[in-house]
């Protein structure tokens, strides 16, 4: 296939835990009147001939001409990491990239690259393959997946019986860690937003239902924080956000009470956006979609000149 793109930004999703997005970056471009293209990732396939090209298809049809950005917001898609990887390859300007992406998707990954940067952290342990009782941790704590993302295969542990039981439920070959368990931040957390290196806003969550997740896509609802005059969250984020790579970022955090503050939990590079969401108007109060591709625009003009 020859590396030949079309000026265009693709945004490839699909509707596990972001079909809330799919609309609203569609209708950010057409204000914006940015090159746009919605693709579901789930129906992008390939193929490599005996001679070494490779093909692309949507749907079934060959995709003549690549994008020249390709923004990957999609979770749980078979192949995405592969495509983001041979699209890099070929010249696609990819966000996030597959590096910063792949820091992301692994909490041991990620708290590698952010420690001794001066930014508080969980107190955490990988859980060895034969799923001991971590050393030195002690009840309750939580259990979570290195890799999962929007609540999931997240487990507050709060004796022997909840380990016992949630260890023999799980695929032994998936890995995971504990982490302590912040009692001055059950059901409560902060996002904070990130695009190209800068704080774009941030929301406090609420769980609603007494869980200990108070993501939205669990049922939390939010409340949109300034932080004006917060300097060291957005100077932790910005760190974060720099020694990961990812051009968008949702970076968690939990309160730690007031010696500790906030403690960095986790960073998320496809970022649910819906707490921005005025609950009375149904509108964006920060209007993330076009920020974002405001930034992609100024990130590459070369290639978006009449935009």
């Amino acid at each position: 296939m020859k590396q030949v793109h079309n000026n265009e930004i693709w945004f490839l999703s699909n509707n596990n835990h972001t079909g809330f997005a799919i609309p609203s970056f569609l209708a950010a471009a057409d204000k914006l009147q940015v090159p746009f293209r919605y693709v579901d990732i789930d129906l992008i396939s390939f193929n490599i001939t005996s001679s070494g090209e490779i093909h692309f298809y949507l749907d079934g049809v060959l995709i003549e001409q690549l994008p020249s950005v390709a923004m990957f917001y999609a979770v749980k898609s078979a192949h995405i990491n592969l495509i983001r990887k041979i699209w890099e390859g070929m010249g696609v300007e990819c966000i996030n990239n597959s590096s910063a992406s792949h820091v992301a998707n692994n909490k041991v990954a990620t708290y590698g690259l952010v420690a001794n940067n001066g930014v508080p952290l969980i107190r955490t342990q990988i859980v060895d393959e034969e799923f001991n009782l971590p050393e030195g941790m002690t009840f309750p704590f939580i259990l979570k997946s290195t890799t999962g993302s929007f609540g999931d295969d997240v487990f507050f542990i709060n004796n022997l019986n909840d380990w016992n039981k949630c260890t023999m439920d799980k695929n032994i070959i998936r890995n995971w860690i504990a982490q302590e368990f912040i009692d001055t931040s059950h059901g409560f957390d902060l996002r904070v937003h990130v695009v190209n290196g800068k704080v774009i806003g941030a929301y406090e969550r609420h769980s609603l239902n007494g869980d200990f997740r108070a993501n939205i896509s669990q049922g939390g609802k939010s409340t949109i924080v300034a932080l004006n005059d917060d300097a060291t969250i957005i100077q932790y984020s910005e760190i974060v956000a720099k020694q990961t790579g990812l051009f968008i970022a949702g970076l968690d955090y939990l309160w730690g009470g007031d010696d500790r503050g906030w403690v960095f939990c986790e960073a998320n590079n496809v970022p649910g956006f819906k707490g921005f969401l005025n609950p009375i108007t149904k509108e964006l109060e920060v209007n993330y979609p076009e920020i974002v591709l405001n930034e992609i625009i100024n990130k590459y003009p070369n290639i978006f000149q009449k935009c």
